[in-house]
């Protein structure tokens, strides 16, 4: 029997477009949009601990406003002054990473990037992103072919429910984040059957008895059966190296979809008579 799997979910990171103090886009007084590099930015990302290859790297621009229009202050010759306000907009340079920078700053030379480094939670979303996905686990059933009405079927996953870890760094900071097995549903395709919610599973061995995961249908399925949905539930955890103690922050419901044929119990004793 086989299942097709048409949902395979990654975190993804929604980037944030800069707006500035009138709400729309930051804009040089030429009528083009524009980075002017003053420095480079924050932090690169590299999978595992702090070693390795280096990952995204950000540059960011400084903007400020007058008569109605957005200045580039390096590209215009106006020196920045300690102290004033500046539009900051942090972008990616190259690479894959967390989400651009786009707010105001007050200029500190010491300091051109205002402490924007990457934060733990972005580095989360960026390993959840780019080092770690799940898919849905195919269902396994017993009988393995046909199903039989009023006798016991039973249900387990037919992948790895193992837990999944990978860990990447941005300088200083590390993060871990996991994806811990939670489950799986079952959409039946029986009319009247409640969906089938387990956590717990018995693979079916010669010799076990009971199973906390089965459904007994109650009617024949018609030509090419009925439609089962597994849904395989994930919950993602992560972990700030530095602070210790994993922490929920997101799930994850990849599905994959097949036939299930069902035979009337009756008819298959009549057919073995």
């Amino acid at each position: 029997m086989e299942f097709l799997s048409f949902a395979v979910l990654t975190l993804v990171v929604v980037l944030a477009a800069p707006v500035g103090a009138d709400g729309g886009e930051i804009r040089l007084k030429d009528d083009r949009t524009a980075e002017i590099l003053v420095a480079q930015g924050a932090d690169s990302i590299r999978e595992g601990p702090p070693s390795g290859s280096t990952g995204p790297v950000y540059s960011c621009g400084y903007y400020w406003h007058g008569h109605g229009a957005w200045h580039a202050p390096v590209e215009y010759w106006y020196e920045l002054v300690e102290g004033d306000p500046y539009y900051m907009l942090c972008r990616l340079q190259r690479g894959d990473g967390p989400v651009t920078i786009a707010r105001w700053i007050n200029w500190d030379p010491g300091d051109p990037s205002d402490g924007e480094g990457i934060t733990d939670e972005q580095l989360r979303d960026w390993i959840g992103q780019n080092l770690l996905s799940v898919e849905a686990l195919p269902p396994e059933l017993s009988p393995a072919t046909e199903q039989i009405t009023g006798v016991e079927t039973w249900f387990w996953p037919g992948g790895s429910t193992a837990t999944q870890s990978r860990q990447a760094s941005a300088g200083a900071l590390s993060v871990i984040v996991e994806a811990r097995f939670a489950g799986m549903e079952f959409d039946l395709g029986e009319p009247g059957a409640e969906p089938l919610i387990c956590e717990d599973f018995v693979e079916w061995t010669a010799g076990i008895a009971e199973s906390p995961c089965t459904h007994t249908y109650l009617l024949e399925s018609p030509p090419g059966g009925f439609d089962l949905v597994a849904t395989t539930n994930w919950q993602f955890f992560w972990q700030d190296v530095g602070a210790g103690g994993f922490a929920y922050y997101a799930d994850a419901s990849p599905s994959t979809a097949g036939p299930v044929p069902v035979r009337d119990l009756e008819a298959v004793i009549s057919a073995r008579d």
